[in-house]
């Protein structure tokens, strides 16, 4: 008969994956400050004196249509990128677990890359309805969702 006596040793892994697990949770929040107003560009063809309106209110008029033909641009653009940010967190449990790279800076990377991607659907990919001509004329383009940039410019994220 053989008797093989088997020891397993503890370098701190373990410990480390346990408590690093327990901080994973977390969510990335990507939007717009309520507090944050959209600035209404001067021009002859534009009310003199329009209603203030808050980013985060106009970003939500359009991603519902509210007042104005539905134009998303956050979730679609969340959703074909989906896979692409599972990948990113796989590709950094790694790292993360050899002290490479800490945890609030994968999750501020994800949310920056989060940030690209809807900046691209605006831009580039947005299959959006058409303008109405009276807006064509306002806005001096035919753009949808393109007007001053601030709804790019001032997109940012939160991680909780």
């Amino acid at each position: 008969m053989i008797v093989a006596q088997v020891t397993q040793k503890d370098n701190g892994l373990l410990d480390r994956i346990r408590s690093i697990t327990n901080k994973y949770q977390a969510t990335i929040e990507v939007g717009y400050d309520a507090r944050s107003m959209y600035k209404h560009p001067i021009g002859a063809r534009r009310d003199p004196n329009p209603d203030p309106i808050s980013m985060k209110d106009l970003a939500q008029n359009h991603e519902e249509g509210r007042g104005v033909p539905a134009r998303p641009f956050m979730q679609p653009a969340l959703d074909a990128n989906r896979r692409k940010y599972g990948l990113m967190v796989k590709a950094n449990i790694t790292p993360i677990f050899r002290r490479k790279k800490t945890l609030q800076r994968s999750w501020n990377e994800l949310g920056l890359v989060a940030i690209e991607d809807i900046r691209s659907y605006m831009k580039v990919r947005g299959n959006f309805k058409p303008l109405a001509e009276e807006t064509i004329y306002r806005k001096q383009g035919s753009t949808p969702l393109l007007d001053t940039g601030q709804l790019r410019e001032k997109l940012q994220f939160k991680v909780k």
